[in-house]
């Protein structure tokens, strides 16, 4: 990201004195969670019967390509760049104070939050809000639950979490009156291609918190073609042999991976345990495309569906069961199809990123 398409470089930045509310959205990356930014400024500037809004949207001015998985040695230079971007533009430069700011993803929470324990002289006046906040596995550890404990003891901090586990999880770090949940929301799919058309295969795909060892189990007892996409750092360490029928590709591009998964026939999301949040951007592209979805019993995927209505569920770690499922959808079509069209209507309904910016936008001006 070059300095130029940073808002923070073209903008006088005062305190308010016009009555409005002023709002800071810090994201890590142009797009990040479907523009989600440009959403919430619409929606905010649609309340008429509120304060005018001003809103600053700030992009971390690091080089980061959304087809690549970083590692944790990127992610934690990552965060250490981004403390000293913050500490420039915040402390040195002088940037005005904040009624209310949004900070998107743990590699923007982190270093934001360390920075205002550091110097609790930069603050927000009114709010604090975090959303998309990701540790998947590292949640576990003792020195991350002390870490976060540290960061979120704030009183103005409001944490926005996307599944049931983690409100459970984050509770015991801070006062629970502080968790909101809503389910993550996503925008409609319009970057894929035309991979894997003309083609008849069942489709898997994505990196968090995946089990292709029981997907791979359930498909040596299909005959019927796979195609998986999944990240070089996920393991399959339990089948020693990838079956024949099995396509795997690795770390493709989003257009090529949203182009398999909207050309397939079955949609498959097998997740390993319950870590709080993930598979769910693969859910909602799938609902997107209409497909029939079978998914893991587990809380951050099971919340978007209506077992046997809109998806249809596994138990987690049973190939034995998910081959079942798999066989069953692959015999009656016409269920295939009432289910991808009610699991598009409940996406739309319920969870387009609209819906998630209503809520966004009600959390900040209440």
């Amino acid at each position: 990201m070059s300095r130029k398409n940073c808002p923070y470089e073209c903008q006088q930045m005062r305190p308010a004195t016009d009555g409005r509310m002023d709002v800071l959205i810090i994201i890590p990356y142009e797009g990040y969670f479907s523009d989600f930014s440009s959403y919430l400024v619409r929606v905010l500037n649609s309340k008429r019967d509120e304060p005018k809004v001003r809103v600053t949207k700030v992009i971390t001015p690091y080089y980061f390509k959304t087809s690549k998985i970083l590692g944790k040695r990127q992610i934690f230079g990552v965060m250490v760049f981004n403390f000293f971007y913050y500490f420039c533009h915040f402390v040195i430069a002088k940037k005005r104070d904040y009624d209310i700011i949004v900070l998107a993803n743990h590699t923007v929470t982190i270093p934001f939050l360390l920075m205002v324990r550091v110097l609790p002289f930069v603050k927000a006046r009114k709010r604090i809000i975090v959303t998309s906040f990701f540790l998947h596995g590292m949640a576990k550890k003792k020195v991350v639950q002390r870490a976060l404990h540290f960061l979120f003891s704030n009183d103005k901090l409001v944490l926005q979490v996307q599944s049931p586990d983690e409100v459970e999880y984050y509770s015991k770090l801070i006062d629970e009156a502080k968790i909101v949940h809503i389910p993550f929301c996503q925008g409609e799919v319009s970057n894929y291609g035309n991979c894997g058309e003309a083609q008849e295969y069942i489709f898997a795909g994505g990196y968090t918190n995946r089990d292709y060892n029981c997907l791979l189990e359930a498909a040596r007892r299909i005959d019927h073609k796979f195609i998986v996409i999944s990240s070089k750092l996920n393991q399959m360490s339990r089948v020693k042999q990838t079956p024949s029928n099995v396509k795997i590709l690795t770390d493709t591009n989003p257009k090529d991976f949203h182009g398999y998964l909207k050309n397939s026939k079955i949609v498959v999301i097998p997740l390993n345990e319950e870590i709080g949040s993930s598979g769910q951007m693969v859910a909602l592209a799938a609902m997107f495309f209409k497909k029939p979805i079978i998914y893991t019993n587990i809380n951050s995927v099971s919340q978007y569906f209506e077992d046997g209505v809109s998806g249809t569920s596994y138990e987690k770690g049973d190939a034995e069961d998910l081959a079942s499922k798999i066989t069953y959808l692959l015999s009656e079509p016409d269920f295939c199809e009432k289910l991808g069209i009610n699991a598009f209507r409940r996406y739309y309904e319920n969870y387009h990123v609209a819906n998630y910016c209503e809520f966004l936008a009600d959390l900040i001006l209440r």
